[in-house]
């Protein structure tokens, strides 16, 4: 009859519908698909049909809404792999399997140079709130930073993310993970060498920056701990360096008596705020220093230091591994170079920018 066959027709259809929907029509590659936040279950089916990740977004909503998941589904970036069926396909939206999104913050790196790694991680808007927040001292303060910047509070490590976070959520993982991994240790000490955790960070900022070699940290951090207790200055050229704009990789002398707030040779203390993002290796070195009597140290040409107790052994360990082996390359630079003067003698960086050959006078 009649009525027979159109129910029979009817069912045909639903079936191929059915059919197809567990057939999906997916490429062979996979396939990137990103979800808005706010999408509504029928925006979720016509992104995913758009992308051939489904076959049929009707049928796909009426599924969502019977097996009561409808309001599960997360935004976020997803890559789907070929052919996936639907119950992969919504069984991935529902636990927030994204894919692996991640940035890695180097022992060291400043906010500027962490601003220009997640440029190239998340959106401009995003990367743009990401540095607005870094130096906003009333946001800061909420998430337990009390200097001005967040300079030294975002914790060297591998972070993983998603398209779905905010700038602001991004960047509080970076000082939580801080939180985590250094308050336990600052609050264990029963004596720190500093008072508070914000001198104990800048210092560690700068031993991140002079340390090549794990087994120095904490002799560097005596150094410029015992510096600190006699009343000298640190004289540490990444101090300088970091409070120069646009800084062209040669320091001079010119640089070393430019008064700026960085600068460690003509100001005593500490600088105002860390120069960088230390790991938790140079927090220790600060809180847990070696005990020496030492005051300089000057860099070898392989990356280790000399450490000197007196001045005059800190003039021939310059001579010894700094004057004469740039004279051997450059021999004028033997008749040009004065030895360093009292008091106190010149803290060499190991970096090249700090070094003494490459100090020039201009």
């Amino acid at each position: 009859s009649v009525l027979f066959l159109s129910i029979a027709l009817s069912i045909g259809v639903v079936g191929y519908r059915v059919y197809s929907f567990y057939t999906s029509t997916s490429p062979e590659t996979e396939t990137l698909v990103s979800i808005a936040s706010g999408s509504s279950l029928r925006g979720v089916a016509d992104t995913l049909h758009q992308n051939q990740v489904i076959s049929d977004p009707y049928l796909f909503e009426i599924w969502t809404r019977v097996k009561g998941l409808q309001n599960r589904i997360r935004a976020g970036r997803y890559v789907f792999a070929p052919r996936q069926n639907p119950d992969e396909v919504l069984s991935a939206l529902i636990k927030g399997q994204f894919p692996e999104l991640s940035f890695t913050v180097p022992e060291g790196f400043t906010i500027l140079q962490i601003e220009q790694l997640l440029l190239s991680k998340v959106s401009p808007e995003k990367s743009q709130a990401i540095a607005s927040l870094m130096r906003d001292p009333e946001w800061l303060k909420g998430h337990g930073v009390t200097s001005t910047t967040a300079e030294g509070y975002l914790f060297p490590d591998t972070y993983a993310y998603d398209d779905a976070m905010s700038g602001e959520t991004i960047l509080a993982m970076m000082i939580d993970t801080f939180h985590q991994r250094v308050d336990p240790v600052w609050k264990a000490i029963t004596q720190a060498p500093l008072p508070t955790l914000q001198e104990v960070v800048t210092l560690a900022s700068i031993v991140e920056r002079e340390a090549k070699r794990d087994e120095e940290r904490s002799l560097i951090a005596s150094v410029y701990l015992n510096r600190l207790r006699l009343g000298m200055p640190l004289q540490a050229d990444p101090t300088i360096i970091y409070g120069i704009q646009n800084f062209n990789g040669n320091l001079t002398r010119k640089d070393l008596e430019t008064d700026q707030p960085y600068n460690t040779y003509m100001k005593a203390g500490l600088p105002p705020t860390p120069i960088g993002n230390p790991g938790l290796a140079a927090i220790k070195a600060v809180l847990y220093p070696a005990t020496t009597d030492y005051l300089y140290f000057v860099a070898k040409q392989d990356g280790s230091h000399q450490f000197s107790k007196t001045l005059d052994d800190h003039n021939q360990a310059v001579r010894q591994y700094q004057i004469l082996p740039a004279a051997v390359a450059k021999p004028e630079l033997l008749a040009d170079t004065p030895p360093a003067e009292a008091p106190p003698a010149e803290v060499a960086s190991p970096d090249t920018s700090g070094d003494l050959q490459n100090q020039t006078e201009e």
